[in-house]
């Protein structure tokens, strides 16, 4: 294989190598994401137990709390998006914040798909660049 070839199988490997990054970087911020949001449904729930008020950790940011009293257990202020919120009661949030895991999982299932065939692809380039690595020393 000639100098050119080479190079040119060496930037489409760097290029899937870093399309892999970012696409695993994608998938992290998706699982955190899912995280995020199981822990507020799992909050919800809790917080739906209560008849009247319930107290609460309010957070403000940087990991800083303060203890505070929520004084409505039976509904909840959703972000549905573009800045946009509504309120909704607490199984209706609940029912949203599902949702919004289904949307996630499926994201996440396309995300592996393209993972593997950046994967496979790669591995196919550095295989060649292997080869022709071990061709050249060969000839010497």
């Amino acid at each position: 294989m000639d100098t050119d070839a080479q190079r040119k199988l060496m930037y489409e490997f760097e290029q899937y190598s870093r399309e892999l990054q970012a696409l695993n970087e994608e998938k992290n911020r998706f699982s955190m994401k899912r995280l995020e949001i199981e822990g507020a449904k799992n909050a919800l729930t809790e917080l739906s137990k209560s008849e009247k008020s319930a107290d609460a950790m309010v957070p403000l940011g940087a990991g800083v709390f303060i203890k505070g009293v929520v004084s409505d257990t039976k509904s909840a202020v959703v972000s549905v998006g573009a800045e946009i919120a509504v309120q909704k009661n607490i199984p209706d949030a609940k029912t949203f914040l599902r949702e919004q895991i289904t949307n996630i999982d499926k994201a996440t299932v396309n995300l592996n798909q393209r993972i593997a065939m950046v994967d496979k692809e790669a591995r196919r380039i550095s295989q060649e660049l292997e080869k022709s690595g071990s061709q050249a020393r060969s000839e010497q």
